[in-house]
């Protein structure tokens, strides 16, 4: 079941609000419980407070009219359950006293506005008298500055509420348009913005937590909460959270240029899933989080620390049947037949921008005025109407920019009767709005970057019987939606001018086939279908992670009993990614103080047997482990091997043909040459190929093609084999690996006398050949960890898990405290 109603109004103009929605019922067997959590920067209401009576006032907020839409969707139109998750947005307080200009006009003070926990009891009650929405549940957050006193929540001044949208208005969003970002004059400023976005985002997680129940879907919704996800996971490491990005996402060279670039993106890495509105939004998140971090990606996934964040492109529509009421509404009907009377038979071009040099209205402005000079036919048949919205974070300089360009446009083309640019400052009131729409000839999209753009959409929607053409910019999301549309580069006026012009000559037959077309796409990717592919998407992540076996975690409470009982105990590590991090520089990956500790006394007690057996060559683990004494070594995957307290090492592969490694050389030097960052690592029994310090997206390409050179050329004639590591690959002797040294390492034990406990960690593919030696083997199974370093769902035969090499390493410390 979809939905619980469906309007007759909505079928007939053939728009699909199911988009495959999911019941809640079919995933309760995965113990989703219906309810939907939306985490956005504002509430969809701006709040007021009387200064003396201390009474609320509320009126509508424009903006993130899809996401409001979706919820109001879910909770009235089907069995899902909704909740908000928002910022009140800055609370000024009204004066009770005098009132300026007409009656209804109130003055607002210059005070700072002081709430208390009064204030928020009495907020909650107004406003769920004043919202249409009844079955969303809202959790208003509220700033907290200033004051420690418990009897006052907030007090600030209006001007300094917004301070901590300053981080992500001022550095993030201009870096995500592809703007660099620009030092602040003040050294201090940049720091402060810093810290009040990662408070108030800790605000959110806080609230998230506090509220949150097992089975909820948390949304999370754009740059403004970047740090929301990790931050949430720290406090629910259950939670299901999809994490999605309305704007454009830059490629790693731009956003390397972010000050809190590691933060940022690890912040929103804590998402079980991230939802881009284009590809290569998408695919620039991906190729920073390979770059920036250093992880492992894939075309649609990210993995960071064992967990695989999935990457989606879901693209965002508008409420389509809303749209059609809105602009079918008896006040827009009215207004259309003033701007009839108003402009006659001239043609009309409508565009409307937040005032932002994002949005190219000079740019705008400029292919304007270039189509009347190139086209001189069209002067005094064209209007160019534009609204033009300014914000707290709006310059004073792109608004006098802008006036003057209009200025000199009306002057040169201006007449008395005709006026070519007409220009709104503020936002329109819908009716005007949508009566312009339907009026329009064409809608005018400049923008240099952008997401979605809501006005064309609502464009083709309200053109179901004009048929006008939307000119859009190549640099907005929406180009690969509409595909049939015109699209301009901004910057080229002459270009513009001329797409200008076909446009206003384009046969009707043809602005037929194209509004077809675009339409088809708008009432396809609807906000109602944006929303079932955010759920589905978060519904399919908790299907396959059901599906996969989860290795559960290995506790000091199920490891100590054993060993205190043990009269024997082995243990067997691993070393990079197991008892070190990876690393870009393999030298870097050096011992820590309080593993090198653990280890000396584990390895003095008689009872312990405790071995290195690593991929690393004999000259590392002498110069990092010969201060241990007692403790077993393997080098090179079991091609050596030093017993414990000996000081002699052993060549396993003494025998072994090693004429392969002239041919392995020269395909890896072959590699080499063309992959910069990239190096040959040689030992004496085993090759490898690292490209950790190469461009990640070519490195991992140029392993591909390596490994299938190497299994023509070289795996076909020697007895050889190739194991494809952490940004490496290795050739090695097949009979040499550490799952025989493990084998041996047990067959040295009295058949009788096994050791009572083994503990084996490993990381990576290498260490699957010691957990299978260590099952094979007569050790009891109550006595045995084979332990893999990483997440839960990672795919190995170990029955124990721990998630990172400092837990192993917390491990052995406690195995070494034990008396």
């Amino acid at each position: 079941m979809h939905s619980k109603t469906t309007d007759s109004f909505e079928n007939e103009n053939n728009v699909d609000l199911s988009g495959e929605l999911i019941d809640p019922a079919e995933l309760r067997s995965y113990g989703v419980n219906g309810r939907i959590i939306y985490a956005l920067r504002h509430l969809p209401f701006k709040a007021c407070v009387h200064e003396n009576s201390r009474k609320w006032e509320f009126r509508g907020r424009r903006g993130a009219t899809s996401i409001y839409s979706s919820m109001n969707w879910l909770a009235n139109s089907t069995y899902w359950k909704t909740v908000l998750v928002a910022w009140t947005g800055v609370i000024p307080t009204i004066d009770d006293g005098e009132k300026t200009g007409s009656s209804n006009e109130q003055r607002f003070t210059d005070r700072p506005t002081t709430i208390t926990p009064k204030d928020v009891d009495n907020f909650e009650q107004s406003y769920k008298n004043w919202v249409s929405d009844k079955k969303t549940e809202y959790h208003p957050i509220f700033l907290k500055r200033k004051s420690t006193s418990d009897d006052v929540v907030l007090s600030e001044e209006v001007s300094c509420q917004a301070r901590w949208l300053a981080y992500a208005e001022n550095v993030i969003r201009p870096l995500i348009h592809y703007k660099y970002w620009q030092d602040t004059d003040n050294d201090d400023e940049e720091e402060q913005w810093w810290n009040d976005y990662v408070k108030m985002n800790w605000r959110y997680a806080e609230k998230l937590s506090e509220i949150y129940e097992p089975g909820d879907f948390i949304f999370v919704q754009d740059y403004s909460l970047f740090l929301v996800p990790q931050f949430l996971k720290e406090l629910r490491k259950d939670a299901m959270i999809g994490f999605f990005h309305h704007h454009p996402f830059p490629s790693s060279e731009i956003a390397r240029c972010f000050p809190r670039r590691k933060a940022i993106l690890r912040g929103v890495l804590g998402s079980t899933f991230i939802g881009f509105q284009d590809y290569s939004y998408a695919r620039h998140f991906i190729s920073c989080c390979a770059r920036v971090l250093g992880l492992e990606t894939g075309h649609d996934w990210v993995s960071l620390e064992g967990n695989r964040v999935s990457i989606r492109t879901i693209s965002v529509g508008i409420d389509v049947p809303r749209v059609i009421r809105a602009s079918s509404a008896p006040a827009v009907n009215e207004r259309l037949a003033e701007l009839d009377k108003q402009f006659g038979s001239l043609k009309l071009i409508v565009g409307r921008d937040r005032l932002d040099e994002l949005y190219g209205v000079p740019q705008k402005f400029r292919a304007f005025q270039r189509f009347l000079r190139n086209y001189p036919d069209w002067r005094g048949k064209v209007v160019l109407v534009q609204i033009t919205i300014s914000s707290a974070f709006t310059h004073p300089e792109l608004s006098a920019r802008i006036n003057r360009i209009a200025n000199a446009i009306n002057s040169e083309f201006g007449t008395e009767h005709y006026t070519p640019v007409i220009h709104y400052h503020e936002q329109l009131e819908p009716s005007h709005y949508y009566a312009l729409l339907r009026r329009a000839d064409a809608v005018f999209i400049s923008s240099i970057r952008e997401g979605l753009s809501t006005l064309a959409l609502d464009y083709v929607v309200c053109q179901r019987d004009r048929f006008g053409v939307v000119l859009l910019s190549e640099f907005t999301a929406t180009s690969s939606l509409l595909h049939d549309v015109p699209l301009i580069n901004p910057w080229d006026y002459t270009e513009c001018a001329e797409v200008i012009n076909n446009s206003l000559n384009m046969p009707l037959e043809k602005r037929k086939m194209v509004h077809r077309e675009s339409y088809k796409q708008v009432t396809t990717h609807t906000m109602q279908a944006w929303t079932s592919s955010m759920i589905r998407s978060l519904a399919n992540r908790i299907a396959s992670s059901k599906s996969v076996q989860h290795i559960p975690l290995l506790t000091d409470g199920t490891a100590l009993p054993v060993f205190k009982r043990a009269k024997q105990r082995l243990i067997m590590l691993d070393y990079d990614g197991t008892l070190t991090p990876i690393v870009k520089d393999p030298n870097a990956a050096v011992p820590s103080p309080k593993l090198l500790d653990s280890l000396r006394k584990l390895a003095a007690d008689k009872r312990n047997q405790v071995w290195i057996i690593s991929g690393r060559d004999q000259q590392f683990l002498r110069k990092w482990m010969d201060d241990v004494k007692g403790l077993g070594l393997s080098a090179e995957h079991g091609s050596f091997l030093r017993r414990p307290h000996s000081t002699e090492w052993v060549n396993l592969a003494e025998l072994l043909d090693m004429s392969w490694k002239e041919e392995v050389r020269r395909i890896f030097q072959y590699f080499t040459d063309r992959t910069q960052g990239s190096s040959i690592e040689e030992k004496r029994c085993s090759m490898t190929w690292h490209y950790r310090k190469a461009d990640p997206e070519n490195g991992a390409f140029q392993a591909l093609e390596c490994q299938a050179l190497l299994e023509d050329l070289v795996v076909s004639k020697y007895d050889v084999e190739i194991m494809a590591g952490k940004a490496n690959i290795e050739i090695r002797p097949s009979s040499i690996n550490k799952g025989g040294i493990v084998k041996q390492i047990i067959e040295d034990y009295p058949v009788n006398a096994r050791p009572g406990f083994v503990f084996c960690a490993g990381d990576d593919r290498t260490d699957e050949d010691m957990f299978r030696s260590l099952q094979k083997s007569d050790i009891d199974k109550k006595a045995m960890f084979a332990v893999t370093i990483g997440s839960s769902n990672k795919l190995s035969i170990a029955e124990w898990h721990l998630p990172e090499p400092q837990s192993v390493i917390d491990l052995l410390a406690d195995l070494a405290a034990t008396e």
